[in-house]
């Protein structure tokens, strides 16, 4: 540790650890990094710009503050600035993470650390410091949230790079004039296309450029890993890049449903005889829509759209309709709030016509038939239609709506491994609309506990008690 190696000054630190990052981190926090860290350490000792993208769980976190400490400790006058996609990855992972390091190390006695300002310096040095730098500062453009600093010995460190905007890749790098400037950038390979997609293919002859696999850390529970290889394949983009550190193959991969499997299923699947089923997503406010789509065996054949029916026998009389053309044998419909009246007025008005088509409520958000694998209901949802949809067992139409909206519905892994889908009002404040073709399309594929083939008796009271 650094107490037996009598460390008083600063000059002690720089004669034995400036080339020698590594054992810095051994020597002062009593870890030892993983191979992967060690790499990243030494990688910024050797070049001048470092490009990492990695898989998850590897100790990335980690790293970075290792690298953040050790060139703080190591170089006269050093600058070290830390920003990310956002503040909480900023100041809730790395920042948090920091302080926990600092309490450890055998070096506080040198540092300081101002919480407030999310800033760490040398006692009575004030010139070497680091700060935790936010891109988002109320009243600033982003450039010059991020511009200012110069030194001959600084270090910047981008995290979850693919979320950055360029305009801070570009600000920061217009910062890099001293002698002994470096560049850092690591993150989840989370979307081809950006200054972090950029960096390993347009610019990497000026880069050193790494990547990390989840399946080589000591960190990762590999059993788990294999888990999700077994559910999503080898070649998935969710395996690619949240365990192996690859770019996504199509767009960004925190979407659930590939643009290139929608693409194939448009009117480019045959059809198969069966059953018709309808879905129908109940408009809720100010300018959702009022979806019905039609499955014919399976084949999507048609999409009709109203403006919000607050007169639910109308609606009723709508889909009425739609049973008695195409012979429908079920109704399924989002029971979700005011979708609870029109189960009972529709099931009132076939019963009054002697029609045989059951009526199928699925309340959204409610537990899903596997919760150990899904969020809730429409995560599994949404997961089914993306299992039929990339097995090319689905017919749809060339909805140029529809399919905007099943290629950009972002999904989250939870941290009991379920999947998680983004919720209707995060994606209502990303595309200003409600996802209403989806939802009905969704709610018709739907087919938990096999429920058209056995009688539904709920009654609205019943759904309102979780039924």
């Amino acid at each position: 540790m650094a107490t037996a190696l009598k460390i008083k000054t600063a000059d002690d630190l720089w004669d034995l650890y400036e080339v020698n990052p590594v054992e810095f981190v051994k020597d002062t926090l009593g870890i030892p990094p993983t191979k992967q860290q060690a790499e990243l350490l030494m990688s910024v000792v050797d070049n001048k710009k470092t490009h990492c993208r990695s898989g998850r769980g590897i100790g990335k976190t980690w790293g970075i503050d290792f690298l953040a400490m050790w060139f703080l400790s190591c170089f006269h006058d050093a600058i070290v600035i830390i920003t990310a996609t956002n503040n909480n990855q900023l100041y809730d992972v790395l920042w948090a993470q920091l302080k926990k390091l600092y309490e450890r190390w055998e070096l506080k006695q040198f540092f300081e650390i101002l919480d407030y300002h999310k800033t760490m310096r040398m006692i009575n040095h004030h010139s070497t410091f680091l700060v935790a730098k936010s891109s988002e500062r109320a009243g600033t453009t982003k450039e010059s949230a991020m511009s200012g600093f110069h030194a001959d010995n600084m270090l910047i460190i981008i995290d979850e790079g693919a979320g950055v905007d360029d305009v801070i890749y570009n600000s920061l790098e217009k910062s890099m004039t001293g002698v002994n400037n470096k560049m850092v950038v690591t993150g989840n390979p989370v979307r081809g296309e950006g200054m972090f997609y950029d960096i390993p293919t347009k610019y990497r002859d000026y880069w050193n450029c790494l990547k990390f696999s989840s399946l080589d850390s000591p960190l990762t529970d590999k059993g788990n890993i294999q888990k999700d290889v077994e559910v999503w394949g080898i070649d998935s983009d969710m395996i690619r890049v949240n365990y192996l550190g690859e770019f996504p193959k199509h767009g960004s991969s925190d979407v659930l449903i590939g643009l290139d499997k929608i693409e194939h299923c448009v009117n480019n699947v045959d059809r198969q005889d069966g059953l018709c089923q309808i879905g129908v997503d109940v408009a809720r406010m100010g300018d959702d829509l009022t979806c019905i789509t039609i499955l014919e065996g399976n084949a999507l054949t048609k999409i009709l759209t109203y403006p919000k029916i607050d007169d639910f026998n109308q609606l009723s009389g709508i889909i009425v309709n739609e049973i008695k053309e195409h012979k429908a044998s079920s109704v399924k419909i989002d029971a979700s709030g005011m979708g609870i009246g029109l189960v009972d007025i529709l099931r009132q008005a076939l019963y009054v016509l002697q029609l045989d088509c059951k009526v199928i409520p699925i309340t959204f958000g409610m537990k899903a038939t596997k919760p150990s694998a899904y969020c809730d209901n429409i995560s599994e949802m949404w997961c089914n239609a993306k299992t039929l949809i990339d097995n090319g067992e689905v017919s749809i139409p060339n909805n140029n709506r529809l399919i905007k909206e099943l290629s950009t519905r972002k999904y989250s892994i939870d941290s009991k491994g379920r999947i998680k889908i983004e919720s209707k009002a995060d994606y209502k404040k990303r595309h200003k609309q409600s996802p209403d073709f989806a939802d009905s399309f969704n709610l018709v594929c739907y087919n938990p506990y096999n429920i058209t083939d056995i009688e539904i008796t709920a009654t609205g009271d019943d759904l309102r008690k979780g039924y």
